[in-house]
């Protein structure tokens, strides 16, 4: 994860550059814009996920699920660690 957003903050510095004066790679930047800015909100997304994870672990929380109240699988925690719901729940959660 550390890496990931490290790459990103190059790529935003790259766009904050001086554009470029051919205008083939002025494209090239422009077109790469929307791409990173998926990425950065996929990574700032993930980081939120495992703060709030880790939140729940101070509260003692973190291997009982939100909805329901039982314990998280420990196989499940061991794929996804920031997991706030049991497989179960998730499962029977109505999408988005």
């Amino acid at each position: 994860m550390t890496d990931q957003l490290a790459r990103l903050e190059s790529l935003r510095q790259h766009r904050e550059d001086p554009v470029s004066p051919d205008f083939s790679e002025q494209i090239q930047q422009c077109q790469n814009d929307p791409v990173v800015e998926k990425l950065e909100a996929a990574a700032r997304a993930t980081l939120a996920q495992l703060d709030r994870a880790i939140e729940r672990l101070s509260k003692q929380q973190g291997e009982l699920c939100e909805d329901c109240g039982q314990a998280i699988d420990v196989a499940r925690l061991k794929v996804l660690p920031a997991a706030t719901r049991c497989r179960n729940c998730e499962e029977h959660r109505p999408s988005h």
